[in-house]
């Protein structure tokens, strides 16, 4: 999920995101991207997880300004084939 903070007031500082709140079986990490003030946050439902919604929570930080905080909804749905594939879906 690309994730982006627009800067504002001529703030030039450097922007680093985090991710908290997953459960035990969601991995949740942000991973870095080529573009500026931009990272890409990646879930992972273990086989392990119960269907169901979850929140974590995306923060970007930089140096002398706020801490800015996206919570994320996600929904777990472990699909009925013989490969148990599981879906996510994305809500802010």
């Amino acid at each position: 999920v690309p994730v982006k903070a627009f800067r504002l007031g001529g703030f030039n500082g450097v922007i680093s995101y985090a991710v908290t709140g997953a459960p035990v079986g969601l991995d949740a990490a942000m991973m870095s991207t080529a573009r500026p003030d931009s990272s890409t946050l990646v879930l992972v439902a273990q086989s392990t997880l119960a269907n169901g919604s979850y929140r974590v929570v995306v923060t970007g930080r930089a140096p002398g300004a706020t801490d800015q905080t996206l919570p994320v909804a996600v929904t777990v749905n472990t699909a009925p084939s013989a490969t148990r594939a599981t879906g996510i879906a994305l809500r802010r």
